[in-house]
C-alpha cells in the first residue's frame, strides 16, 4: 500500500522510518519522528514507510502531512519484521531516495546511505533495567549501526561521546539537539481541571531506569509537611514496574495522557520532577522547561546539559534531597517565579528550526558520502 504525492524536482530525497507511530503510546521517540513528518517537507522530498497491519498503516497514512509520501510494509506486527532486519539484514529497501533515516534502533536494510538516531545506550550501563529480549534487541541494534550506518545523529553531546567511548568513528556522530515536543495550550480547547490540589508532576513511561520509586519517597517525606500535596504520575506502563508503588496516599496515576492534558499538567504543576538515573536526552525536562514549570532533577550529564542554570539538580538515589528542594519550591513563590524565568529562558534556546536544519545538513553530507 502506497500514497503517491507530488514532491518537488531537485530536492534531496529522504525516507523516514515512521513505524514508532503505530505504537499505543509513541513515547519520545514517537514525538520527535511527528516532528519530522511535519516539518521535514518544506527542506527535503520526504517520504515516510511503517511495518505493520493494514488498518494501522492506513489510518497513519491519513493523518500524515499531504507531501509526505507513504508505503506500507505489511507485517502481523513490527516486531517479526525487525527481527528479521536485525538477523538477516532482510528485505532491503530504499533504492529510489537518496538517503533512509532511521529515528530509532530499529535499523532498516538499505541500499544506499543510512542514518540512526541513537538517543541514549542505557541498555550498556543499565542493563538491569531491561528485559533480556529488550536488552537483546538493543544490543544487536548498536552492532547493526556501528557496521552499516553512514551517519549517527544523537540529540546530546553526552550520548555522542558514550558512542565514541563505545568505538564509533566521531566523524560519523552528528549532536543535532531536540526541541519541545509539546505545542503551549494557551488559547487551545480547554482541559477539565485535574486536581483540585497543588501538585509536582512526573511524566515518563513506566520503567525502572525513570526512577520513580524514588520519587514516591520523596513524595512521602513531603506529605508530612504538605498534607494538601499530591503526586501526579503521567506515562504508559513500561516494564519490570512494581504493581503496588503508586498505591500510597496523594499519588494518583494518569497512564498514558493526551498532548493537550500533558500541556495543563506542565502549566498547572507547582514542579515537575525528572528523576531519571540515565538519559541520552529527556524530552520531559524540556518540555517542563519550554512550559515554565519548575523542575527539579536528577544530577546526571545530560540533565546538566539540557537545564544548564534553569533546574535544581540533586542525587538521582537521594529522596531525602529530592524532598528538600521540591518544598523550597512549593512553600516559597519567588523561588518559583525565578525558576520558571529560567526555564522559559533555557527553553528558547531548542527550536524546531533547528532540529530540522540539523537533521537535513547530516542528510546532506550522507548523501554525499
Amino acid at each position: 500500500m502506497s500514497h503517491a504525492r507530488s514532491q518537488p524536482p531537485g530536492r534531496l530525497r529522504v525516507s523516514l522510518h515512521i513505524s514508532q507511530l503505530l505504537q499505543a503510546a509513541p513515547g519520545g521517540i514517537g514525538r520527535v519522528t511527528w516532528t519530522l513528518c511535519e516539518g521535514l517537507p518544506r527542506y527535503v522530498s520526504l517520504s515516510a514507510f511503517a511495518a505493520g497491519r493494514p488498518a494501522a498503516c492506513r489510518a497513519l497514512s491519513a493523518r500524515l502531512p499531504r507531501e509526505c509520501a507513504f508505503r506500507a510494509l505489511m507485517a502481523p506486527a513490527p516486531q517479526w519484521r525487525y527481527a528479521a532486519w536485525h538477523c538477516w539484514r532482510r528485505p532491503r529497501l530504499g533504492s529510489a531516495v537518496d538517503v533512509i533515516h532511521a529515528p530509532s534502533l530499529a535499523v532498516p536494510p538499505v541500499h544506499g546511505p543510512l542514518v540512526v538516531s541513537v538517543n541514549d545506550v542505557a541498555f550498556l550501563h543499565h542493563p538491569e533495567a531491561f528485559t533480556r529480549h529488550g536488552l537483546r534487541f538493543h544490543l544487536r541494534a548498536l552492532e547493526v549501526v556501528h557496521r552499516d550506518a553512514t551517519a549517527i545523529i544523537t540529540p546530546s553531546e553526552f550520548t555522542r561521546s558514550e558512542l565514541i567511548r563505545a568505538g564509533f568513528d566521531p566523524a560519523a556522530v552528528c549532536r543535532v539537539p531536540l526541541a519541545p515536543s509539546l505545542r503551549a495550550t494557551h488559547g487551545a480547547a480547554p482541559v477539565p481541571r485535574l486536581s483540585r490540589s497543588p501538585y509536582i508532576l512526573m511524566v515518563g513511561t513506566i520503567e525502572p531506569r525513570k526512577n520513580h520509586s524514588t520519587v514516591v519517597a520523596a513524595f512521602a517525606r513531603l506529605r508530612t509537611r504538605f498534607p494538601e500535596l499530591e503526586l501526579v504520575v503521567a506515562g504508559a506502563d513500561g516494564w519490570l514496574t512494581d504493581p503496588g508503588l503508586f498505591r500510597a496516599p496523594g499519588i494518583r496515576r494518569l497512564g498514558h495522557v493526551s498532548d493537550a492534558v500533558l500541556g495543563h499538567l506542565y502549566e498547572h504543576a507547582m514542579a515537575a520532577v525528572c528523576a531519571s538515573r540515565y538519559e541520552g536526552f529527556d524530552m520531559t525536562l524540556l518540555d517542563a522547561l519550554a512550559h515554565g514549570c519548575p523542575v527539579v532533577a536528577s544530577d546526571i550529564p545530560v540533565h546538566r546539559e539540557i537545564g544548564a542554570g534553569a533546574a535544581q539538580y540533586v542525587d538521582s538515589d537521594d529522596s531525602a534531597a529530592f524532598a528538600s528542594a521540591l518544598a523550597d519550591i512549593v512553600e516559597g513563590s519567588c523561588a518559583r517565579d525565578v525558576l520558571r524565568e529560567r526555564a522559559l529562558s533555557r527553553a528558547a534556546d531548542f527550536t524546531v528550526d533547528a532540529m530540522l536544519a540539523g537533521h537535513v545538513d547530516v542528510y546532506a553530507d550522507a548523501a554525499s558520502r
